[in-house]
């Protein structure tokens, strides 16, 4: 069989060596990026004749993965061959990266000129606070210096207040400059990066084997897979608190930096990488339990050679060198070709199958900068609940009921939120499916406070035989509604919970008869769950007591 496989690849490199070759100009016409790569679809058409044909699309990006080519045909042809073929270029002059070595030392020279700027404003700083001080200072016996009546202390203080605030702007210009002239800085050391690069680059090649029966216009779509292109969603949220509604505009930034631009592509997008936000704090479990001391271990000493403590690295994959690669369509069982087949899209394992045809041409350079396209947008009634957790934050979050109203699944990412025109803040966004309904985080509304405020409470020991500790915790919420409209408020803390049985934790209030209701709930975790209706330009108080009671000799940790 080895045998056998060895004659079949002779026979096909030496028809490709007879095959007649032609370079084609090709065109990206589609892209679909993923989350880590991208997949391009190029376009070429010609005349062929009838024979054993080799086409050449040139010039692919250097991270191109061979196994993920394939090739889409209309015309009277078939598939023999398809492969990559990669030549070092051989180094050449690059005019450019002498122009950026130059713009990057024009941008030093300046950015040296703004730190002497910065010093000779604190120099100027400090001679006025040295003639202030020796103005408002008491002059001794040997002191020449001549007193000032009211009208020129008014004089100099006028002065003074104006010189500093000269100064304090002149620092603030010279910082947003010198903040500017480094990030250029960054900016063009990448590029020359990119170019050095660049300089002893590797020109990479399709090669497709094309046998043709009858004189045909070839039109051919080559599609490939090249690493590093990404794109996230964001969104626009716009919440109006006199409709009680939200609007959503579902956005995905793009970027790409794999050597070609991408000019007037239709553009699908699939996967996204989840953002993290800023939400309400989560409680987790809080836990009590008696008071173990920790043994310290000795120190045990480790025999020359004990590697038990060192890591273990695994294996790097195996990668593809610059040595020609192919790989040859399967062949029936006689031995024939395979007729030319069209190739569906396909998604690698592991990334999700939602994809969105992004409508219109999009254009991509390949420069790294994000390019925003709009996905969907759509508008949703929304239910507005206030919610806050006073023992891990003094502020209240806003947040609104909506409904996916559009036909596509919402991914997760970051949403810039704004309520009744003015931005609030950044605010993340759930995996969400069509007409699931789903809470949109609004930040932080100063118009509602709570504080915690602990009480005074109780400490005593009982038991006639085994003597018991009880304790208890007294605290209280005060809610102050400065919006005139009633809201909906979720309050939620939480009681300690138990590792012992001696331990016993009992919630005094609110009372709690065992069933969770709308306004109370009590979780298998301890944490306690308010459900409030707090009136307009009202103050409301909620009592919170909890005991915890133990053998007297206990010591109780976790408290």
């Amino acid at each position: 069989m080895k045998q056998l496989a060895i004659v079949g690849t002779l026979i096909c490199l030496l028809g490709n060596l007879s095959a007649e070759e032609h370079r084609v100009d090709s065109t990206i016409t589609a892209v679909t990026v993923f989350s880590d790569r991208a997949e391009v679809t190029r376009s070429a058409s010609l005349e062929l004749g009838p024979g054993l044909h080799q086409v050449r699309f040139e010039n692919l990006p250097a991270y191109v993965d061979p196994e993920t080519l394939q090739l889409e045909g209309q015309g009277t042809i078939t598939l023999q061959d398809i492969r990559i073929k990669r030549e070092f270029l051989s180094e050449v002059v690059d005019e450019m990266a002498r122009k950026l070595y130059t713009q990057k030392d024009d941008l030093q020279q300046n950015l040296r000129k703004v730190e002497l700027a910065f010093s000779g404003v604190e120099q100027q700083r400090k001679s006025l606070d040295a003639i202030w001080k020796r103005l408002t200072t008491t002059p001794t016996q040997t002191d020449t210096a001549p007193a000032m009546n009211p009208e020129q202390w008014a004089d100099m203080l006028s002065f003074q207040t104006k010189q500093a605030r000269l100064l304090d702007e002149q620092v603030l210009a010279l910082e947003f400059e010198r903040k500017q002239t480094k990030e250029r800085i960054v900016e063009i050391e990448k590029q020359i990066q990119q170019h050095h690069a660049k300089r002893n680059r590797v020109r990479v090649d399709a090669i497709v084997v094309l046998e043709v029966s009858d004189p045909t216009r070839a039109v051919l779509e080559l599609a490939y897979q090249v690493r590093g292109p990404s794109w996230h969603p964001s969104y626009q949220v716009r919440a109006d608190s006199n409709s009680k509604s939200v609007a959503i505009s579902y956005r995905a930034n793009v970027r790409q930096n794999t050597g070609e631009d991408w000019s007037n592509v239709s553009l699908s997008l699939s996967t996204a990488q989840p953002q993290i936000g800023g939400r309400e704090p989560e409680l987790t479990p809080w836990r009590i339990g008696p008071y173990t001391p920790e043994v310290l271990s000795q120190p045990r000493s480790r025999a020359v050679g004990d590697v038990s403590e060192l890591l273990e690295f695994s294996g790097m994959e195996n990668t593809i060198g610059f040595a020609d690669y192919s790989f040859r369509e399967s062949l029936d069982a006689e031995g024939g070709e395979v007729p030319m087949k069209v190739a569906g899209a396909t998604v690698q394992a592991g990334v999700t199958a939602s994809v969105f045809d992004v409508p219109g041409d999009v254009s991509i350079p390949a420069d790294g900068q994000p390019v925003i396209a709009t996905i969907l947008s759509f508008d949703s009634a929304a239910h507005f609940r206030h919610t806050a957790v006073p023992k891990l934050s003094p502020h209240v979050y806003l947040k609104a009921n909506v409904t996916n109203e559009s036909q596509a699944q919402l991914l997760p990412g970051t949403g810039s939120v704004f309520i009744d025109g003015n931005f609030v803040g950044k605010a993340p966004l759930e995996l969400v499916a069509p007409s699931e309904q789903f809470w949109v985080y609004l930040g932080v509304d100063p118009a509602v406070q709570v504080e915690r405020k602990s009480l005074e409470g109780e400490a005593g020991t009982e038991g006639l035989f085994s003597k018991r500790t009880r304790t208890v915790h007294r605290y209280e919420f005060e809610i102050k509604n400065n919006r005139t409209d009633a809201i909906d408020m979720v309050l939620w803390d939480q009681i300690p919970m138990a590792s012992d049985e001696e331990i016993e934790v009992r919630l005094i209030e609110p009372r709690y008869s065992g069933k969770d209701t709308d306004e109370l709930v009590l979780t298998n975790e301890k944490f306690i769950e308010w459900g409030l209706k707090v009136d307009g330009k009202a103050t409301t108080a909620v009592p919170f007591v909890y005991s915890i009671e133990h053998p007297e000799e206990m010591l109780v940790s976790g408290l």
